[in-house]
């Protein structure tokens, strides 16, 4: 099989035999919860019609053969041979002229970037345990117009190095292409990573729990983006790894391990500091609510002899 004819295999159809389920279908649109990664919300769509998928967490997109590369781990060769070898029948896609995948991906433009002062942001960042000063002091407000639907709305920003922008509220999480890790160089010669940047606010606002020292942080801003952080991981002599405890982050996990060990640099995972939670920014949020819980209400008693009531707290 050749590249033409690899891509015009229907791509709704492909995910069906892979038995990766919908989970909505706006007209041409067919939305599901990424098969690249884990998530609880839809953000990979595949617009049906021009037979092309887009990853909304990832800022990643193309044919059938860009998602069977990330899909299956591999080059263009071997996943024109999986194709190949697949005995199942496709529907052939009709194709129309299609856009630049490049054209396709620009859903969102900054109209304004500014400090946080929306009610719902700051009330949202409160929620998940993080303090305003913090969350000010490494994220912006960034006003987004769909260029599609044309609405504006707020999000947190949240800046990579390449210019691109991590965008997230309460419901809805996506990005600015170009997609990218997020470096914040202290000047020292260990490097921690996380995955998310909620849980790198959360690591820098309870930094002695997590780690004895001052350290360079990599945010990685999706799993997808592990190559990315190899060229830094090699520029420090020690790699601390606080990723997430699901399975994608296990595996990234692994992953980082071998090829610091590969390349003789320190390694050490910290994950088992939360390892009752998913990540981070859980383990925080639970932390804070238990701090809570022991410094409610209470009532002391007036005398050494008066008997204080069992269900009273102290501090």
């Amino acid at each position: 099989m050749n590249i033409e004819a690899a891509k015009q295999i229907n791509l709704v159809d492909f995910l069906r035999q892979l038995n990766i389920p919908t989970a909505k279908i706006k007209g041409n649109d067919y939305w599901y919860k990424s098969p690249l990664r884990e998530e609880r919300t839809a953000s990979f769509k595949v617009d049906n019609r021009k037979n092309l998928w887009y990853d909304f967490g990832t800022g990643e997109g193309g044919s059938i053969i860009d998602f069977g590369m990330r899909y299956y781990s591999c080059n263009i060769s071997e996943v024109l041979e999986i194709l190949d070898s697949k005995v199942i029948s496709f529907r052939p896609q009709i194709r129309q002229k299609q856009k630049p995948v490049e054209a396709i991906q620009a859903v969102y433009k900054i109209m304004k970037i500014g400090s946080i002062k929306s009610a719902s942001l700051l009330a949202y960042i409160r929620s998940r345990g993080i303090e305003i000063a913090v969350a000010q002091s490494y994220c912006k407000e960034i006003s987004v117009q769909n260029q599609k639907t044309l609405k504006t709305f707020e999000a947190i920003g949240f800046p990579n190095i390449n210019g691109g922008w991590e965008l997230k509220t309460p419901h809805f999480k996506s990005c600015i292409a170009p997609k990218d890790v997020s470096l914040f160089d202290e000047q020292k010669n260990t490097l921690a990573i996380v995955e998310g940047f909620f849980d790198f606010l959360s690591a820098k606002q309870h930094h002695e729990h997590l780690l004895s020292q001052a350290t360079n942080w990599l945010v990685l801003n999706s799993v997808s983006m592990l190559e990315k952080a190899k060229p830094h991981i090699l520029q420090n002599k020690k790699i601390y790894l606080l990723l997430d405890n699901d399975k994608a982050g296990k595996n990234c996990t692994i992953k980082l391990q071998d090829y610091c060990i590969h390349n003789n640099i320190q390694v050490e995972n910290l994950a088992s500091t939360y390892g009752q939670c998913k990540d981070i920014n859980e383990w925080l949020v639970k932390e804070e609510i238990s701090a809570e819980q022991k410094t409610k209400y209470y009532i002391k008693p007036k005398s050494k002899n008066k008997r204080l009531h069992p269900f009273c707290l102290y501090k």
